[in-house]
């Protein structure tokens, strides 16, 4: 045990050789139990896991709004696998407009309907069209289950060229 923090916060553990499996890091102040910590190791890839991000509103059908996606791989219980970094293909239908993703370092790895993670997790975007409606989103690599997100991006008014989202009205903390 080190009982003096490296640069001042750090606490190293030197002796501890990796190995797959559970390691809890209990800290103590005079004997008594103050923090704990219990990680545990990912098994192999097993899944593709899509995790939408859009507006309070939702994806809006403008042309111009985007949702973002969260591509993860993860073992057969939802942990991701932090050590992945595979291509990973998609497919897009509907009235949507792929823009992609990035993979870092990589010449040319944007607006490309392929992917790799990196450190297990990457983002993609789709943006919307001036047409309402489902769009779907299909990650796939062999070996491990797919996934599949569908989009649904709602309807706006277009005055003289402009789109017209009226605001909905979002429940302020007192009113949750």
């Amino acid at each position: 045990m080190n009982s003096q923090p490296a640069n001042g916060y750090i606490f190293e553990f030197p002796n501890v050789e990796f190995a797959p499996g559970s390691l809890k890091a209990v800290a103590r102040n005079d004997g008594k139990t103050v923090a704990q910590e219990e990680m545990s190791t990912a098994g192999p890839a097993a899944q593709i896991k899509l995790t939408t991000i859009v507006g309070p509103q939702g994806l809006q059908a403008d042309g111009q709004d985007v949702a973002l996606i969260d591509v993860e791989v993860v073992d057969a219980k939802g942990q991701r696998v932090p050590t992945d970094d595979d291509r990973i293909d998609f497919t897009v239908a509907g009235p949507g407009v792929w823009r992609g993703g990035y993979n870092s370092g990589k010449i040319d790895s944007t607006n490309n309907l392929y992917l790799n993670t990196e450190c297990g997790i990457n983002r993609i975007s789709v943006r919307s069209s001036l047409t309402a409606g489902t769009i779907t989103v299909t990650a796939s690599r062999s070996g491990i289950k797919s996934a599949q997100i569908k989009l649904v991006s709602k309807p706006v008014k277009i005055a003289d060229g402009l789109a017209t989202v009226v605001p909905q009205h979002l429940p302020g903390p007192a009113e949750k």
